[in-house]
């Protein structure tokens, strides 16, 4: 495993931990300095559409996306990353908002309400959420599972055939997910159809499914120092 992709970075936290001989990271502001980066990685500054339109071949090994916190844009931010990284791993973040109010689309609508009933939380996960459902019904090329044993719970899912392509659905097979509520969705926790695992299990189930396309992949020479 060699390369990595990571949609929405903010401070760089995660970006700067992953330890990966190629690391690409995408934002349109992204808050940390760019000066200094290690021998490998990039930041390309803009949106992810923007990125996605100006890069085409790159592959990646593994893609983390953590942009824009809503549907659409993260839906879309998924199909193209998995013409990027057919092969490998992708983790979405926000897909379990903490409460009603995480889980608005707007962030400002979220704050405001918190601030009105005096809720010391922050939390802000927009209607990701909505993607699982989606994912679930329109796509079954695809496989995945809600790690759910984490303060975040994120989205972590792979193609078991590689070869099997995409395609983003759009119009009214959309819609019905854009109308969905926090309350339709999570009235009794997280729904079966997120398929929730603990942390080493999801991850299990992954490196089984996909594991063995790694192992032919040569590590990359170390240069003598």
């Amino acid at each position: 495993m060699r390369s990595y992709l990571e949609v929405g970075v903010y401070r760089g936290t995660t970006f700067q931990q992953v330890m990966l001989p190629v690391r690409v990271a995408v934002d349109p502001q992204p808050r940390f300095d760019l000066t200094s980066l290690p021998p490998g990685a990039r930041v390309f500054v803009g949106t992810s559409d923007e990125y996605f339109a100006a890069e085409r071949e790159t592959p990646y090994d593994v893609c983390f996306l953590d942009g824009l916190h809503h549907f659409d844009q993260t839906y879309r931010d998924l199909v193209h990353a998995l013409t990027l990284c057919p092969r490998g791993a992708i983790l979405v973040d926000d897909v379990v908002p903490s409460d009603e109010t995480s889980a608005l689309r707007d962030m400002a609508e979220s704050q405001r309400r918190r601030s009105e009933q005096s809720d010391p939380c922050r939390d802000w996960h927009g209607d990701v959420f909505r993607l699982v459902p989606c994912l679930y019904d329109l796509h079954p090329e695809l496989q995945f599972v809600t790690i759910a044993d984490r303060d975040n719970p994120q989205l972590l899912l792979w193609k078991p055939d590689p070869d099997v392509p995409t395609v983003a659905h759009e119009g009214s097979k959309l819609n019905r997910y854009e109308q969905l509520e926090y309350r339709d969705v999570f009235a009794d926790g997280i729904p079966a159809e997120f398929r929730p695992s603990d942390e080493q299990g999801g991850i299990n189930r992954a490196i089984a499914a996909i594991g063995d396309r790694f192992r032919s992949i040569p590590a990359k020479p170390r240069r003598s120092p």
